[in-house]
């Protein structure tokens, strides 16, 4: 929804807040490879954010809905792909089973609509608010 380079800066910005909660508040050990992998995540996400942004200029904008719908997909399908990449390198391909990946991918879909429902109420409220300022002044 984002420009592309905003919304690099903002999944950025989630992934130090991620990465400080994990190693600072979770206590994730400080080895190579823990650091690698959320090196990976981070790399991973900004990867989906990329294909995704594509996806949806890509995409006939007269459909909006398909349109975010298969940028969750290419975005999702992307994360996972540039993830599995690093496995052979990283160890962790048993996490990539059709269960948890599935598992995934329906908890991804359910953030999608719950943050949809929220941007649809903030614009709402937002154009209520802006025709009460009209009618008022």
């Amino acid at each position: 929804m984002l420009p592309l380079p905003s919304a690099l800066l903002v999944v950025g910005a989630a992934w130090v807040v991620n990465q400080a909660i994990g190693f600072g508040a979770l206590g994730y050990p400080v080895d190579a490879n823990t650091i690698l992998w959320g090196v990976a995540i981070g790399v991973a996400a900004e990867i989906a954010t990329v294909t995704s942004a594509l996806t949806l200029r890509i995409v006939d904008r007269a459909s909006r809905s398909s349109a975010v719908v298969l940028a969750l997909v290419t975005g999702y399908a992307s994360y996972e792909a540039v993830l599995f990449a690093f496995t052979p390198a990283l160890g962790g391909a048993g996490a990539f089973t059709f269960a948890i990946v599935g598992r995934l991918a329906i908890l991804n879909v359910l953030w999608m609509i719950g943050l949809l429902a929220v941007c649809g109420i903030a614009r709402l409220a937002v154009a209520i608010r802006h025709r009460l300022a009209r009618t008022l002044f």
